[in-house]
C-alpha cells in the first residue's frame, strides 16, 4: 500500500435551504429547489445568456486565459485515512484531524469553466429502468455491472462538463463492401 496521498476532485456542492438550511436535491422537471423539512421553495436562477456554440479555431486562442485552477481540492491522509480539503494550489498541508503532514504528489488541474448548465431530464427510477432494460440488450456485459444496475445505491446522477463546438472540417475515407449470396434450389 502507498504513503502517497489520494488526491480526489471536490464530488458535491451542496445548496442550502434559505429558510432553515437543510440540504436541498433537485427533482428534474422543476424550476424550483423545494425543501423537504420546511417546504420552502427555493428558486433556480435563470439566465437570459443564450447557450451558443463556440467557434473551435476562436475559442482555442481565447480558451487558455479562460481557464480557472481549482480553488480546492480533497486530499486523504497517509496518517489517520481522513479526507480534508486544502487550497488548490498548494503543494503540502497539515491534515487538521491528526496533525500530520501531507505532500499533495498532483497539482490542481486547471479547467474550463462551462457556461450553462442541462438539468436531468429522467427522475432516478426512471433512470434506473433505462439503464436495466439497457443492459438486458447487452448480453456480453459483465455480471459485476448487471450487479451494479440491480444495487439501489449503485446508480447516482452527476453532472459532467461538456462544451460544444462549431467546426468546418473535410474527411477523406475509403471503404470496400462485399456480399456473399447463397442460393439452395431443388
Amino acid at each position: 500500500m502507498s504513503d502517497t496521498p489520494k488526491v480526489v476532485a471536490a464530488t458535491e456542492k451542496r445548496f442550502p435551504c434559505h429558510n432553515c438550511g437543510a440540504k436541498l436535491a433537485f427533482a428534474p422537471g422543476t424550476s424550483v429547489l423545494k425543501c423537504q423539512y420546511c417546504g420552502f421553495e427555493n428558486e433556480i436562477p435563470q439566465s437570459a445568456e443564450e447557450i451558443e456554440e463556440l467557434d473551435f479555431h476562436a475559442y482555442l486562442e481565447i480558451a487558455r486565459t479562460e481557464s480557472v485552477a481549482d480553488v480546492e481540492q480533497t486530499v486523504k491522509c497517509s496518517a489517520c485515512a481522513a479526507e480534508f480539503t486544502a487550497r488548490g494550489d498548494a503543494t503540502s498541508d497539515s491534515c487538521p484531524f491528526c496533525g500530520s503532514h501531507s505532500i499533495i504528489a498532483v497539482a490542481a488541474e486547471v479547467r474550463i469553466r462551462p457556461k450553462s448548465l442541462l438539468p436531468f431530464k429522467y427522475k432516478m427510477e426512471e433512470a434506473r429502468t433505462a439503464y436495466e432494460n439497457w443492459l438486458k440488450k447487452c448480453w456480453l456485459a459483465p455480471n459485476d455491472l448487471k450487479k451494479f444496475a440491480r444495487e439501489t445505491g449503485g446508480l447516482q446522477g452527476m453532472y459532467i462538463p461538456y462544451w460544444t463546438y462549431d467546426s468546418n472540417t473535410t474527411t477523406w475515407y475509403q471503404g470496400m463492401r462485399g456480399e456473399h449470396y447463397y442460393s439452395t434450389e431443388t
